[in-house]
């Protein structure tokens, strides 16, 4: 997902909503782009079946939706956690929660995460319907015949009978 593509969340999202300090001393800003880069297309690969991608940013706020951003801190978050070491006899355990809350849990029966339940329609971001503002997509379209011979002339004149 390098260059122009989407990326929900930044690395100072990450380090005000996701990992200590301590955790991201650790690792570089190039493998924290990737990590969120990453959980941006997983979030999309849930998005694709409901809206039109890419997402854009709010006309208003310049940002992209609350929603996206946390979804895409705690998956990146939980991806960092196990890239440098996770241990889940630790804190580092609230971070898989908060990964389950976001996909599910395949070892609890039933359990369907928030991207699970956006990707069903269960529940929808609030962004604009149409993502290209600008460009006419709903207009009819007409389509016409060659002339047929029709001589709108006689049609026109007077007392013309037509049979």
């Amino acid at each position: 997902m390098a260059g122009n593509s989407v990326c929900y969340a930044t690395a100072a999202d990450l380090a005000m909503l996701g990992l200590p300090d301590n955790v991201l001393k650790k690792v570089d800003a190039p493998t924290i782009q990737r990590h969120l880069e990453i959980a941006s297309g997983t979030i999309n690969s849930y998005l694709r079946s409901q809206y039109k991608l890419p997402i854009k940013v709010d006309s208003t706020t310049g940002l992209y939706p609350a929603e996206l951003v946390t979804a895409c801190v705690y998956l990146a978050s939980y991806s960092v956690i196990q890239f440098i070491g996770y241990n889940p006899n630790s804190a580092d355990s609230r971070f898989e929660d908060r990964y389950h809350d976001m996909v599910g849990n395949s070892a609890v029966s039933g359990s369907r995460g928030w991207l699970d339940r956006v990707a069903s329609g269960a529940v929808s971001l609030n962004i604009e319907v149409d993502q290209t503002p600008g460009t006419n997509e709903g207009g009819p379209r007409v389509n016409t015949q060659p002339a047929r011979g029709w001589n709108l002339d006689v049609l026109s004149r007077p007392n013309t009978k037509f049979i």
